[in-house]
């Protein structure tokens, strides 16, 4: 028997997961957007049904599957809290969709709850870890580690041995040859060659500059203005 797909946030990703899974084979009784926002999307959204976080529980949704494509810089910091409680309040399973042109080699280890769009391409020995969202033509090449709940924007290519650290955000068009630190936010066009060791925004400046973020989550969603300067 087949199960509802509920995507978590109408948002353009989730138009490139509702992209995705029409170009595989049907096996989702019904795509259902859900969404906090009343006022951006009122009953439907990209041709489907929206129902609203308030609205769950009436509905007592019961044993569907669940996406999450809500990814902003500013979600990041309770991003997987938020996830864990949406599934366990609702009895809803993690799933992970893969568009079918990406290029996933047999080596490599994808997590629960991630999206790989478009002409993505996993190589050998690649491990991505559970609620990730990889955008279309990215390259992840030979035995790259990205950890859970990390952002990778179009275009980004990582290569090397080297780890992304959980909930870090790469802006589209990056070059990553270092390892990052946990919650790291690299902006658009970066190329990164030196190590980030500690939780930063890695600007495209000049000078390459760096802001390190602070520990308390507040404090470092104001930092995160500095983001795509």
């Amino acid at each position: 028997m087949k199960k509802n797909l509920y995507i978590f946030g109408c948002s353009g990703i989730g138009k490139s997961i509702c992209d995705s899974l029409d170009r595989n084979t049907p096996v989702y009784e019904q795509v259902i957007f859900v969404d906090i926002d009343h006022e951006r999307c009122n009953g439907l959204f990209y041709g489907r049904d929206v129902m609203f976080f308030d609205d769950l529980e009436n509905a007592k949704v019961d044993g569907g599957h669940a996406i999450f494509a809500f990814f902003k810089p500013s979600n990041i910091f309770d991003r997987d809290i938020l996830i864990d409680e949406v599934l366990s309040e609702n009895n809803l399973e993690l799933t992970s969709i893969v568009d079918p042109s990406a290029v996933v080699s047999d080596s490599s280890s994808i997590g629960i709850g991630t999206y790989i769009g478009p002409n993505v391409v996993i190589d050998s020995d690649a491990k991505i870890g559970g609620n990730c969202i990889i955008l279309f033509n990215t390259v992840i090449s030979r035995e790259v580690e990205i950890a859970e709940n990390c952002f990778i924007s179009a275009g980004c290519v990582l290569k090397g041995s080297i780890s992304v650290s959980k909930s870090s955000f790469i802006s589209a068009n990056v070059s990553l040859a270092k390892s990052i630190h946990e919650r790291s936010f690299v902006n658009a066009g970066v190329v990164l060659t030196d190590e980030i060791t500690e939780s930063s925004i890695v600007a495209s400046t000049p000078n390459l500059t760096k802001l390190l973020l602070p520990d308390d989550d507040k404090k470092a969603m104001k930092r995160l203005r500095y983001l795509h300067p």
